[in-house]
């Protein structure tokens, strides 16, 4: 999914949406965002109070990055 992040420098009006569709994604409290001339543009959101529906989950060790 793409998202579009709309903030004018009053955080009550932020909103993040589906790019694709324009609907608004809620639940979002906070979003991160890094950007960097080597690896490009991260963007993290943080949802409170959401459901997530997952399909051949993996655990990766952070340290060793192995399963």
């Amino acid at each position: 999914m793409k998202i579009k992040i709309f903030y004018n420098g009053d955080h009550t009006k932020t909103r993040i949406e589906n790019a694709d569709t324009g609907e608004l994604i809620e639940g979002v409290v906070a979003v991160d965002i890094s950007i960097d001339s080597m690896d490009g543009a991260f963007a993290a959101l943080t949802f409170q109070e959401f459901e997530i529906e997952l399909d051949e989950i993996q655990v990766v060790d952070e340290d060793t990055g192995q399963p």
